[in-house]
């Protein structure tokens, strides 16, 4: 379990600075994000996601808990939610833009039908993860309980992203 938390830590590490540099070359975290270094690396993007990795890892400590009881279930808890939350939105918008016209595919089921049924499936993980969320994560310490916030916070900055964009 340990091996397996810390490999997908390093993987999300080295996954997160690229798309945080996608977000500030599109507008999306401030254009600064978006610059290179004299060394052709994106150091604003790189630092900024150390400063997340280090308050991810300070905040349980300091709260007392274990990493292995408080951390890496939080973690695994809010992946969950993100994933769920994420493919049922990815689906809604599938209909969404099939219902504008914005897809050229002519197939309703692809379009449509599965991806309406995906949304359906997909909300009902998110909301049995929220109603179950000690139990999915094995820990009722308040700090992970309340860590689904933070999917909230994203969702309400991006909401004001798009919307400062146009």
């Amino acid at each position: 379990m340990t091996a397996v938390s810390f490999t997908a830590a390093a993987i999300t590490y080295q996954t997160a600075s690229p798309y945080l540099f996608a977000m500030g070359r599109e507008g999306v975290f401030p254009h600064g994000w978006s610059r290179l270094n004299a060394r052709q690396v994106p150091a604003r993007p790189v630092t900024g996601q150390l400063g997340c990795g280090a308050a991810v890892i300070a905040l349980p400590a300091l709260a007392g808990l274990d990493p292995l009881t408080g951390l890496f279930p939080a973690v695994s808890g809010i992946t969950s939610l993100a994933l769920a939350t994420g493919f049922a939105l990815i689906s809604l918008a599938t209909v969404v833009a099939s219902l504008r016209g914005r897809l050229s595919e002519p197939s309703r089921w692809r379009t449509r039908l599965a991806p309406g049924a995906a949304f359906v499936g997909f909300t009902v993980v998110a909301v049995l993860v929220v109603a179950h969320y000690a139990e999915v994560v094995g820990s009722d310490a308040l700090v992970v309980e309340l860590s689904p916030v933070v999917l909230l916070i994203a969702a309400v900055y991006g909401v004001y992203a798009a919307r400062r964009r146009g």
